[in-house]
């Protein structure tokens, strides 16, 4: 696969100086007790949190001369002869004669803070200590906050050349959920990432530029037609969650697929990848390749007049359980899978199969599972079946052939007397049984798309 830089080199010709990044995850933040690390206070000769009251030094008292004796005054008061001093003890120390350390505050030790995971500032200073300086500078803006659908969410915005850091911020991510001692839930969790136009400045919202319209529309109408190929690749691992926070669209309605903003298009059907921090350049590379229908527009995606179905699941199996949808997918690799992406590690990472040959072989099982369910879905019918009517069954059945001359029904007289019988009428067409039945083998369509 190509390198992060020339992705992200080419990203920034198409027209695009920042990215805007947003981590998310449930880590549990709201368990975690404050930490703190305590060590022994050394400062200024500090003795088990004391240091000598320098009102006294050390003595827990003042000598003082007696007023009748004037030649004292003038004198040293220590070296004079007890009769001539008195003693007052010291208010500083109270007779103690040492003080509580200033620093320590008396406890001889010295306490900091290393474990506040409660606090939106500290896990963001935490993340921070833990990437490099580079990727620090880097940064253009950065937020740790508590988001409604996650109690931990980061948002962070960096020059696209810089876009390599994005790495580093998605480890410290994953570390700090292990610092925490509570694990990391990533269920209905994303990652989204924005392109943002030059001329916004690193601000985001943008507000100070927008994109081209006319490149715009075309990168809306080709771009949808690849969304299939796109979602497995939108995934670091097996987990594929629903689609309902990115809709199979490209708008300027939030819950799109890829989010439309002014000066920004904002990819939100990317998974989470703290399992594989790397995958990340692979995000970055689709998005490179999607971008090539926004900075040509004379750029079209041939329409292959299909629907290409979405099975129900939580695992990138459903983009390719069947041999029409791997069609489907390796035609639109051709257009958006990133350079030097095999499908050797896209069938190893995401843990699919994209081999038409392996697929239809499964096919053939299946059908072969549903013509035996046939056979003895038609045995046990006629068993059914078989045998005399009653009275009132024969009256029904009379009537129910009788309507079935008029209306030119298309029920042969089985299924008619099974309806005079009370019983569920059956698909007697062995194409027609298996068509209705390959839901429960291969799984239930959610969304059909056109592509």
């Amino acid at each position: 696969m190509k390198s992060a830089e020339k992705i992200l080199k080419q990203i920034k010709n198409k027209g695009f100086s920042h990215l805007k990044v947003e981590l998310e995850a449930q880590l549990w933040r709201g368990r975690c007790e404050t930490v703190r690390e305590r060590t022994p206070c050394t400062v200024r000769g500090c003795n088990n949190g004391r240091i000598s009251c320098p009102a006294c030094r050390s003595k827990g008292y003042i000598l003082l001369p007696r007023v009748e004796n004037s030649a004292t005054m003038k004198s040293k008061l220590d070296d004079l002869p007890e009769f001539a001093t008195t003693r007052r003890i010291c208010a500083r120390c109270v007779g103690e004669g040492s003080i509580l350390h200033p620093t320590c505050g008396g406890r001889g030790y010295t306490e900091k803070v290393t474990g506040n995971y409660g606090s939106e500032n500290f896990c963001r200073d935490w993340i921070l200590e833990h990437v490099s300086e580079k990727a620090r500078k880097a940064l253009s803006f950065c937020k740790f906050y508590y988001d409604g659908s996650v109690d931990s969410e980061m948002t962070f915005t960096l020059p696209v050349e810089d876009g390599k850091y994005i790495v580093e911020f998605i480890q410290a991510f994953k570390d700090l959920s292990e610092a925490t001692g509570q694990g990391i839930d990533v269920a209905g969790a994303g990652m989204h990432i924005a392109v943002l136009v030059d001329g916004c400045g690193g601000k985001y919202p943008v507000t100070g530029a927008s994109l081209d319209n006319g490149k715009l529309n075309n990168f809306a109408n080709e771009v949808a037609k690849l969304l299939p190929a796109m979602y497995l690749l939108a995934s670091s691992g097996k987990q594929s969650r629903k689609l309902y926070y990115r809709e199979a669209q490209i708008s300027n309605q939030k819950y799109s697929a890829i989010h439309v903003l002014n000066g920004a298009l904002e990819f939100r059907l990317f998974e989470t990848c703290y399992d594989r921090p790397t995958a990340v350049i692979e995000f970055l590379g689709v998005i490179d390749k999607a971008l090539e229908f926004y900075a040509d527009p004379s750029k079209k995606v041939e329409k292959q007049d299909v629907t290409f179905p979405i099975f129900e699941g939580k695992t990138t199996r459903r983009f390719v359980r069947t041999s029409d949808q791997i069609r489907v997918i390796r035609k639109q690799f051709a257009l958006i899978k990133p350079e030097g992406l095999t499908i050797k590690e896209i069938e190893t990472t995401r843990n699919v199969k994209i081999t038409i040959a392996e697929v239809k072989k499964k096919e053939s099982l299946q059908v072969k599972e549903l013509k035996k369910l046939f056979k003895e879905h038609i045995s046990s019918f006629e068993l059914a079946v078989d045998g005399p009517l009653t009275r009132a069954e024969e009256g029904r059945l009379q009537n129910l052939r009788a309507q079935a001359r008029l209306t030119g029904g298309h029920y042969s007289d089985k299924q008619l007397k099974a309806m005079a019988m009370g019983l569920r009428v059956p698909e007697l067409d062995e194409k027609k049984y298996i068509e209705n039945n390959k839901p429960a083998i291969v799984g239930r369509i959610s969304k059909r798309l056109a592509v």
